[in-house]
């Protein structure tokens, strides 16, 4: 199987190399699709056709660029530079598309040229990978109890998927809202606010279920097939996640770049 490099100089990160979103074609994203969850290179071309490889990443995600929009746009998270570039020449490009397919050969060589320079990129594949995790400066949370207490005080004790308040009156009711982690311990997520949503008993079924996920922009990214027909139509108008205005206690991208991993895993 071909594997995938990414050009970001277009990116909403404008050629920084930090989690991104990349334009791509609309008729790409079935090709693309395939490579969800596997890691891919990062490049940065020159004028004179030289591609320097600077980075490796995962694909978390093909989605839509906003809600209103017809566009696309690859996600890619994870992103471990290279202490240095490896050079290559001649690759071919289409004019206007910022991906191209490699060998797996010239793939895994690169991977090897970056390990020389002294640091792993650690994304051989996915399923192996590991990442430290650096939670915020937030007070200790010991116990199960005070996390759930402070994360559903974050969230203002609202549904952070539909909106809706414990004391809500809607045709779709709050009862009891929940304590719903993003990434679960067992897959070594941490104990942390970061790694918390508040939701209904519904939308944290649907959650954990992976009938639906949330992409980098906090924008909702739903399985139609699979998604009740009341959830959905209970899920916020402006089809964003409702988070704590301090980002310091908003959910953390990577624990959420996990999530869409699976939830686009289980689309295959």
């Amino acid at each position: 199987m071909l594997r995938l490099a990414f050009d970001i100089a277009g990116s909403n990160s404008e050629g920084e190399l930090v989690d991104c979103r990349v334009p791509v074609r609309r008729f790409d994203a079935p090709q693309l699709v395939r490579h969800i969850g596997r890691a891919v290179l990062i490049f940065l071309a020159d004028e004179d056709g030289r591609l320097d490889f600077v980075a490796s990443a995962v694909l978390g995600g093909i989605v839509p660029s906003s809600p209103e929009s017809r566009g696309v746009v690859a996600e890619l998270v994870e992103i471990v530079p290279f202490v240095r570039p490896v050079a290559h020449r001649g690759l071919p490009r289409a004019e206007g598309v910022p991906w191209i397919s490699l060998p797996s050969a010239m793939f895994d060589a690169i991977l090897d040229n970056a390990r020389e320079e002294g640091r792993p990129t650690g994304l051989e594949e996915v399923g192996a990978t590991t990442f430290a995790y650096d939670a915020p400066a937030l007070p200790p949370l010991e116990t199960f109890a005070a996390l759930d207490r402070a994360v559903k005080r974050n969230y203002g004790h609202i549904c952070a998927l539909t909106g809706l308040s414990e004391a809500g009156q809607a045709r779709y009711r709050v009862e009891d809202l929940q304590l719903a982690p993003i990434r679960p311990l067992p897959e070594d997520g941490p104990v942390h606010v970061t790694n918390c949503l508040v939701l209904a008993p519904a939308a944290a079924e649907a959650f954990a279920a992976r009938h639906l996920t949330v992409a980098g922009d906090l924008s909702v990214i739903v399985d139609v097939s699979r998604i009740d027909p009341d959830l959905l139509e209970a899920i916020n108008p402006i089809g964003r996640l409702a988070v704590p205005e301090d980002e310091s206690l908003r959910p953390d991208p990577r624990h959420l770049a996990w999530h869409r991993r699976r939830f686009f895993s289980s689309l295959n």
